[in-house]
């Protein structure tokens, strides 16, 4: 019985380390340029509404006002 016991083990233990031997490299393909500034642009598809790309003050204005959307303490209280 503990001969069975020990081949399933080393059956599973087998199959774990073979399955750990098939991970695939994990790499970036597409990186974004460090270089640019947010606010000259990007994938029109991820701007917002009414946003012109190369707008510094528009892209400042937006930015505040995503973070003051996000402020709890800046919300009205509900109770």
């Amino acid at each position: 019985m503990i001969g069975r016991a020990a081949l399933g083990c080393l059956t599973l233990a087998f199959a774990f380390a073979l399955a750990a031997c098939g991970e695939r490299t994990q790499t970036l393909t597409d990186q974004k340029k460090s270089d640019v500034p947010g606010w000259k642009g990007g994938n029109a598809a991820y701007n917002a509404p009414g946003w012109v790309a190369s707008d510094q003050a528009a892209w400042e204005a937006q930015l505040r006002a995503r973070a003051q959307a996000q402020n709890d303490y800046a919300t009205p209280a509900t109770k």
